[in-house]
């Protein structure tokens, strides 16, 4: 739902100014066909070039009034208020959001010094952390009261003073990001009266806290420097919390180093467990990679023993009878002489000694899968030579299943006139096409038959 419908805001000489002349804000149009969404990220997107000029602080009042726009577009999206609302709270938020930009980028060379510290904090993570917005939105509260909304300029003891207060808000921060887990675990810890049961350890970790937020404010910029103190942090709170974790199941009655010695040999022994599991992943990448190398081997060898078929089958075949060649993981014989009677499925006599060789060549290769195609040449109809095709492989499969081949080997399909392998214009040609193609698969896909 809209803010205000009727709520404009003066400008140029504003409202907020106090100054007689007067100009409204529009609100920001949209192409036709964007969706509500679309609109929200672009006013998204305006927010974030706002902050990026400090118009939080600059034009705060524009920038809270785009804010609010903003959000109320947001409400009015997830319960599903009419588009055009949410068009136009989305649209105000940008005109406002734009107009805070100007009025921010216009103001803010005055104050570069401060600029500068502010955003380094902000950039830092500030705004993850609750208490340090409301510190910083004290400070920019107290800044722009001091300089009357950025119409006077600070004396230079003033700008010293807010100066170092960002420089602060920016130490704050540093140490916020870098230690406010430790510190929490720490707290929780000292709350179980972690001072009394485990002093010593207790100790550690409190010294290793303030020395690191000690170090963090000499050199807030530079981790290289303080980056060793807060991995000492992180170490001392993490024993005093195994350390306290074994007192306090034992409500309180194992003293502070006998709890020590046990988190030491439950660290020695999560990093045999570590070792172990390193161990066992190296041990599983070398089966993986022993795998694929053999993956790889068989594959050559695969490769190999197929070139020696075919070798092996050139020798055997008359290249006037049967050409040998292969396509992938299949061998094919190309029967160029089976000279079956026009019309008939009938096998030749003299082209039996030539499937005697086929079978012979199947049991010597040890085929897992045999197809054998027929094909016809384009003499006839269709619905002729697809029955002859069929015919014809068929009757080449019979015999070599009577002449020993195992029959759950084989199968048979017929093509008709549908595969040539040269024109049907010529009888030579035609003679040809009508084949019979032995396929032999090494390793044939399930289903194939």
């Amino acid at each position: 739902m809209n803010i205000k419908m009727t709520k404009k805001l003066i400008i140029g000489g504003t409202l907020f100014f106090g100054m007689s002349c007067a100009t409204f804000i529009e609100k920001r149009e949209f192409s036709p066909g964007i969706t509500a969404n679309q609109a929200i990220d672009k006013s998204m997107k305006w927010r974030e070039k706002a902050y990026q000029s400090h118009a939080d602080l600059f034009a705060n009042k524009y920038f809270e009034e785009g804010n609010e726009y903003l959000m109320e577009a947001k409400d009015g999206l997830s319960e599903n208020d009419d588009r055009s609302l949410i068009l136009d709270d989305a649209g105000y938020s940008i005109s406002y959001f734009e107009k805070a930009n100007e009025l921010a980028t216009a103001i803010r060379p005055k104050y570069d010094k401060l600029v500068v510290v502010r955003d380094i904090a902000l950039n830092n993570g500030l705004r993850n952390y609750e208490h340090l917005k409301n510190e910083l939105n004290e400070l920019d509260d107290q800044l722009i009261y001091q300089t009357n909304n950025f119409s006077e300029e600070l004396d230079p003891e003033k700008m010293a003073a807010f100066q170092k207060a960002y420089l602060d808000l920016e130490v704050k921060t540093v140490k916020s990001v870098e230690l406010s887990k430790h510190i929490d675990l720490f707290n929780q810890r000292k709350n179980q009266d972690a001072e009394e049961l485990a002093p010593m350890t207790f100790k550690n970790a409190k010294e290793a806290i303030l020395s690191a937020e000690n170090i963090i404010e000499k050199s807030p910029r530079d981790r290289s420097v303080y980056g060793g103190e807060v991995a000492n942090v992180a170490t001392s709170v993490k024993l005093l919390n195994e350390v306290m974790d074994i007192i306090v199941k034992s409500d309180g009655e194992t003293p502070e180093n006998v709890a020590i010695k046990y988190v030491i040999k439950a660290r020695e022994l999560n990093n045999k467990k570590e070792e172990i599991s390193q161990y066992q992943k190296a041990v599983i990448g070398m089966d993986q990679e022993i795998t694929m190398k053999n993956s790889m081997l068989d594959r050559s060898m695969n490769k190999v023993s197929f070139q020696e078929a075919m070798d092996e089958m050139r020798q055997k075949f008359d290249p006037k009878k049967a050409e040998v060649f292969q396509q992938g993981n299949k061998l094919i014989l190309r029967l160029k002489d089976m000279n079956f009677p026009i019309g008939k499925a009938t096998i030749p006599r003299d082209s039996k000694p030539l499937l005697n060789n086929v079978k012979t060549t199947i049991a010597n290769l040890d085929v897992k899968k045999v197809m054998v195609e027929g094909h016809t040449d384009a003499t006839g109809s269709n619905k002729l030579n697809q029955k002859l095709s069929e015919s014809r492989a068929k009757s080449v499969v019979e015999f070599l299943k009577e002449s020993g081949v195992n029959s759950a080997t084989i199968g048979f399909k017929g093509y008709g006139e549908s595969k040539p392998i040269a024109s049907n214009n010529t009888k030579s040609n035609r003679a040809m096409n009508r084949r019979v193609d032995i396929v032999l698969y090494a390793n044939a896909p399930s289903g194939l038959y």
